[in-house]
C-alpha cells in the first residue's frame, strides 16, 4: 500500500522515490512524493519522541507542497519542535485506508 501511495513499482526493489529525512534550518524534516492518482489512501506524516505515541496535525507538523505535476506531488513535512530542544524526535509516514 505504501508503494502504491508513493507511486513506486511494486515488483521492483529500489530505494529511489522513498521518503527521506534531514535537518533543515534546525528542524527535522521528511520529504516524500505522493502518487496523485492514489486518492483512495491517506498519507499522514507523524512525529514521536518515543516511537510509541505518534502525533500529527498542525500542532505538531507543518506540511507543505514543494513540487507538483500531473501524476505526482512532492511534500515536505517539518517537525515543529526545534531539533536543539528535543532529546529524541522521530518522523514517519503513515499510509492508511479512509
Amino acid at each position: 500500500m505504501v508503494e502504491y501511495a508513493l507511486g513506486l513499482a511494486p515488483k521492483t526493489a529500489s530505494t529511489n522515490g522513498l521518503p527521506f529525512g534531514e535537518l533543515r534550518g534546525g528542524f527535522l524534516t521528511m520529504t516524500y512524493t505522493k502518487n496523485r492518482s492514489a486518492s483512495d489512501v491517506i498519507v499522514t506524516p507523524e512525529v514521536s519522541t518515543d516511537l510509541i505515541l505518534w502525533q500529527n496535525g498542525p500542532g505538531f507538523i507543518e506540511e507543505m507542497t514543494i513540487a507538483q505535476g500531473a501524476a505526482f506531488q512532492t511534500n515536505r513535512a517539518r517537525d515543529l519542535t526545534p531539533a536543539t530542544s528535543a532529546t529524541n524526535r522521530f518522523l514517519r509516514l503513515k499510509v492508511t485506508l479512509p
